[in-house]
């Protein structure tokens, strides 16, 4: 099992990891906006600051497949090649899904809220 902090505050991240051995972050859109700072520049601040083995989770905010698909390229480029995207399960998102994880990025299904979603998203 895997415990991630679910939050983009840079010092409460620092001040969490001090203290327990957490498996990595995990951040969307709501959260980054919180923090009131550029994403990319913080996301890029986390995953520096993590330890290599941890996880960076970051979800992508397009809403078409194609646009899903510049994003994660984008964000893979710009953060690490070891992020994990997050990918909402849409009709859209999952249609990105299958073709990003065809590529071997790390995704992570996000958005479900019911088990048909969960369903499709493992499969």
């Amino acid at each position: 099992m895997l415990v991630l902090i679910d939050n983009a505050e840079f010092s409460e991240i620092e001040a969490l990891y001090h203290d327990y051995p957490y498996d990595g972050v995990t951040t969307n859109p709501s959260i980054l906006m919180k923090a009131h700072k550029n994403p990319i520049e913080l996301l890029k601040k986390i995953r520096a600051f993590l330890p290599k083995e941890c996880q960076l989770h970051a979800q992508l905010v397009s809403e078409t497949t194609d646009q899903m698909i510049e994003e994660a390229h984008f964000m893979l480029h710009e953060i690490s090649d070891e992020l994990f995207v997050k990918v909402p399960v849409t009709t859209e998102g999952l249609r990105a899904i299958s073709i990003l994880k065809k590529e071997g990025i790390n995704i992570t299904a996000t958005a479900v809220y019911t088990a048909m979603q969960a369903f499709m998203a493992a499969k």
